[in-house]
């Protein structure tokens, strides 16, 4: 599990490209953890797994906007993931989970570009301050090698 700082950090500044990225990232990492929570025969964090795998998925389907062929290509592919995860999460079968997983990483990847090129059309680094604070102080952030760095 990532740290929550780091977490809230990345959410804060995340333009809406990047928010779309973590939630993929989130989903791969449920997903995992779902898996080793079977593995270890650990039901209660395999149900909370799959909890939160539903609940991105459902983020995911209310990014979804329009009826272009995109929208709906991707619509398909969520509704595919989420019987997968389904199947997986009733039958308790990691393969179901990994198919899933294979699924999810491409599209990942995708908007992992994508948000690294848009990035990348930024002039300059970008700095923000005040976005995210702790008791008595203001955090400051810059972007380094398309990641947001304390600074």
């Amino acid at each position: 599990m990532l740290d929550k700082e780091y977490i809230t950090n990345r959410i804060t500044t995340a333009n809406d490209l990047q928010l779309v990225e973590l939630l993929y990232e989130g989903l791969m990492e449920y997903i995992e953890e779902g898996k080793t929570a079977l593995n270890n025969k650990n039901e209660i964090d395999f149900n909370y797994n799959m909890t939160k795998v539903r609940d991105i998925l459902a983020e995911l389907f209310a990014t979804l906007q329009g009826d272009s062929e995109i929208t709906n290509n991707l619509r398909s592919i969520y509704l595919f993931i989420n019987r997968l995860i389904t199947a997986g999460a009733i039958h308790k079968d990691p393969v179901r989970l990994d198919e899933a997983l294979k699924v999810v990483s491409p599209l990942f990847d995708a908007w992992q570009q994508l948000s690294s090129e848009e990035l990348g059309h930024q002039q300059g680094p970008a700095v923000v301050t005040g976005y995210t604070y702790g008791k008595g102080q203001l955090n400051d952030y810059v972007v380094k090698e398309e990641k947001w760095e304390k600074a």
